[in-house]
């Protein structure tokens, strides 16, 4: 998710979520369409059933092995238990698979998110100088371990700079902060001297350029993967970016290349 943000491409993953659904739609259309023959199968055989049993019992009576009255007891109770167990079988069911499903649905529903992106902001022309201002942050998961305290830092466009330091110092959330991944407990972040948090969030993840030290990699092809959020990008700038992260050799070693 946290990969999905940071392109900015949450209504593309929408999209792939809903084809998805429609799969899933389909699916159970023909779940639905066997079951209706297992009903009429069913329904059919317990219909051969009850004329046997009519048969059968109407020999015994005729031989005098079993009274009518006896024959027309034995129908009804055969016909009463069997709806019974029937509907008591098909209510159970469902019921169990409405509860566990529902229980998730609502739990999604009644989810508010914890960060607004209502920032509007979308510049032609960014510099990109960052000011931390007495930054404290705390993650949500661990409410009594302050990551940053007051911390308060600038980077300046056209310059590299680097964040060192020992593992759990906050080096990575200082990036997640940045990429307005997380609410701040105490201070700001500005970009051009603008808060972050007004910004437009699609233009906040484009303009910002994110590298993990873990690459993540979708379930989907070779192509997709290097342009992901960018859906239109050209096949030869796909090719010119693989070429320069020295990639482009194994892949097309690849039986189906950048299709794979």
């Amino acid at each position: 998710m946290k990969t999905v943000r940071s392109f900015a491409n949450e209504e593309e993953e929408a999209e792939v979520y809903l084809r998805k659904l429609q799969q899933v739609y389909k699916l159970n259309r023909k779940e639905a369409a066997a079951y209706m023959y297992y009903v009429w199968g069913s329904g059919l055989t317990l219909l051969v059933v009850q004329v046997s049993i009519l048969y059968y019992g109407g020999h015994l009576v005729i031989s005098g092995q079993m009274t009518s009255g006896n024959l027309i007891a034995f129908i009804i109770y055969e016909f009463v238990l069997g709806d019974c167990m029937e509907s008591v079988g098909s209510v159970y069911s469902g019921l169990m698979q409405g509860v566990g499903a529902a229980e998730k649905v609502f739990e999604f529903i009644d989810r508010q998110p914890t960060m607004v992106h209502d920032g509007s902001l979308a510049p032609d022309h960014l510099e990109g100088r960052v000011d931390f201002e007495n930054v404290t942050f705390t993650y949500r998961t661990r409410p009594h371990t302050q990551v940053l305290q007051n911390v308060s830092f600038s980077l300046s466009p056209g310059k590299v700079t680097a964040l060192v330091g020992p593992s759990g110092s906050g080096k990575s959330s200082c990036v997640n902060i940045l990429e307005n991944f997380y609410p701040l407990e105490g201070g700001r972040v500005l970009l051009d001297g603008k808060p972050i948090s007004a910004y437009d969030h699609k233009y906040l993840h484009r303009v910002i350029s994110l590298v993990s030290q873990e690459p993540v990699l979708f379930a989907r092809s070779i192509t997709d993967n290097i342009s992901y959020g960018l859906p239109t990008v050209p096949f030869e700038m796909v090719v010119e970016a693989a070429q320069k992260a020295n990639a482009h050799g194994f892949i097309m070693e690849l039986q189906d290349g950048y299709s794979t």
